[in-house]
């Protein structure tokens, strides 16, 4: 009766550890995930930045292009 009590144990553990071990692999994986849209999130950030000190230039030369008419 003990040995038959060890082995369900033993199965239960087995199976905790595999539901434990995919848990751990999902979170690895979404924190891998949150890492790489960090980096698209600065590069189109940089990239947004670039754009709107571009389309400010353009907004002052129009007002001094119009200054002149």
């Amino acid at each position: 009766m003990l040995a038959e009590e060890r082995r369900k144990w033993r199965v239960a553990c087995e199976n905790d550890n595999k539901q434990m071990f995919a848990t751990c692999t999902e979170i690895t994986n979404l924190k891998a995930r949150v890492e790489e849209l960090k980096m698209y999130e600065s590069k189109y950030k940089d990239k947004y930045e670039e754009a709107k000190s571009h389309r400010e230039r353009i907004e002052v030369l129009q007002v001094g292009i119009i200054a002149l008419y």
